[in-house]
């Protein structure tokens, strides 16, 4: 029987840990794109928070808007409601995704995928305060069950990441309120291209895109958070996608210009010919609402 990530985010600490055992002995751990860590026997030893994107679609007995007050007025405040939940989950974002009925653009970089209802970030200090909060009796209890209530699981995207380098353009930054308007970008790699290859066009697609005119008139900030490989990822397994370009936006005006200026750039194209699956890569549009953030208490 075949597993899916679903059944991995709902295991044991036990059945992961017995799991990833046999996983890492028949697999040789991918280094992440633009990982700084340093690998030891196919483990990354690594003091970055642990960064988990769930990408999301509604059941289908929802429509939209049931789904988003269920996300945001049931979900979000039963998660709160785990005791000593900060200890476990750091900070807390949801990222509704908005469509051309919401009025927002389509402009996105890859395939824009609209049956995509939601992408959620959690941040963790480590693989073990993930699997802590897993195992948590209140997460198990509540929170879990809720899960299936407003979701198909049977479609939920998980990657475990580390995030690169936030690039925060500060001349937008610092005359404006925060940043609402975001892309996801989910990039596969092109079949044949190495990771090594990948990082390394990856580098140069951050350098020409920061340096652009498309970047400095419109981009508030982006970031690229990376998919662990399977030595350090706490599911045991690779995902199927090698990591997420991460943008923020002041508006959907910025958002439209900027990919129109972007689209003319062949230096920042050149990374997408060359290294990443466009067909099975895809994006969304959405815009971010903050739950809570302990980094910042």
């Amino acid at each position: 029987m075949k597993t899916t990530k679903s059944d991995l985010l709902f295991e044991t600490p036990t059945q992961n840990q017995q799991r990833h055992m046999e996983s890492s002995a028949k697999e040789t751990a991918l280094p992440t794109a633009m990982s700084t860590d340093s690998e030891n026997n196919g483990h990354v030893a690594s003091s970055r928070p642990l960064k988990v994107i769930l990408s999301s679609t509604k059941h289908p007995s929802m429509s939209r808007a049931q789904f988003f007050n269920h996300l945001s007025n049931v979900h979000a405040p039963l998660v709160q409601s785990i005791p000593g939940i900060k200890q476990y989950v750091r900070k807390y974002v949801q990222n509704h995704t908005r469509l051309k009925e919401d009025l927002a653009p389509n402009n996105t970089v890859y395939p824009h995928l609209e049956t995509r209802d939601s992408v959620i970030e959690l941040w963790f200090d480590s693989n073990e305060m993930f699997w802590n909060l897993m195992s948590a009796p209140s997460y198990a209890d509540v929170v879990r069950p809720d899960e299936a209530r407003f979701n198909d699981l049977s479609k939920l995207i998980i990657l475990a990441t580390h995030e690169g380098h936030k690039h925060l353009n500060a001349l937008i930054a610092v005359t404006n309120e925060p940043a609402k308007v975001k892309t996801f970008d989910f990039v596969k790699r092109k079949q044949g291209i190495s990771p090594e290859e990948f990082s390394s066009g990856l580098q140069n697609y951050e350098k020409a895109l920061v340096a652009s005119q498309a970047y400095e008139k419109n981009v508030t900030a982006h970031v690229w958070n990376g998919a662990l490989p399977t030595g350090s990822n706490p599911f045991g397994v690779a995902s199927d996608y090698d990591g997420v370009v991460e943008t923020w936006f002041q508006s959907y005006e910025a958002l439209v210009k900027f990919q129109r200026e972007y689209s003319a750039t062949e230096n920042i194209l050149e990374f997408g010919l060359q290294f990443v699956d466009r067909i099975n890569s895809f994006s969304v549009i959405a815009e971010e609402k903050p739950i809570y953030d302990d980094f910042q208490q």
